[in-house]
């Protein structure tokens, strides 16, 4: 669904350029001569994890847990997590709620636990889990780096920090799934995305 919004802001800009003309287009690309480059890589919002377990009267064992974003809210996308045993390699799969909750029976043993999530970090990593126990997991996923690349062109030569504080406000924009590209100032320069 993102990828449509950002292609409706091109398509909006390039239908806007398209009525000007040739030639305005010209002049507004020549007035804002100076082009930089960004991708968001978002390397300071990373996976974090703890876990706890608890006594239940069974033969098997159950894992359990809650998945939220770095910023606290539940993890809404369609996900499954992904459970190898480590000792016979069969591969267990439990799907997550709407809400970021999971439960499942499994056997005793040591797993891989993996979680691929969309537009979130790929979760890997390994757990144990005792017969009669429940393993319980809070996981906080954080934002994978972006294939987009953004392009600001601007009418004067920009320093490498001023190109960063335009990084840091379309990254916060979009860690709070704004994607609107609010970070430009009309009178200097504005921002574009390459899909």
């Amino acid at each position: 669904m993102t990828h449509w919004k950002y292609i409706s802001v091109i398509l909006i800009l390039t239908s806007c350029i398209s009525h000007l003309g040739n030639e305005k287009a010209k002049v507004i690309y020549d007035e804002f001569s100076y082009k930089y480059f960004f991708s968001l890589d978002f390397e300071n919002d990373t996976n974090s994890f703890q876990t706890s377990s608890l006594p239940i009267d069974s033969t098997l064992s159950k894992i359990s847990g809650t998945i939220t974003t770095t910023r606290n809210q539940p993890f809404d996308g369609i996900g499954v997590i992904k459970l190898i045993n480590r000792f016979n390699s069969s591969i267990e799969y439990i799907d997550i709620r709407g809400n970021g909750k999971f439960e499942g029976l499994i056997e005793e043993g040591k797993y891989d636990f993996e979680l691929s999530g969309g537009i979130y970090d790929r979760f890997l990593t390994e757990i144990e889990i005792k017969k009669g126990e429940e393993l319980v997991l809070d996981i906080k996923l954080g934002r994978a780096a972006e294939d987009e690349v953004y392009e600001v062109h601007s009418k004067k030569e920009m320093s490498e920090r001023e190109v960063l504080k335009i990084k840091n406000c379309e990254q916060e924009n979009r860690l709070n799934f704004n994607i609107q590209l609010q970070c430009a100032e009309k009178d200097s320069y504005f921002i574009v995305v390459q899909i």
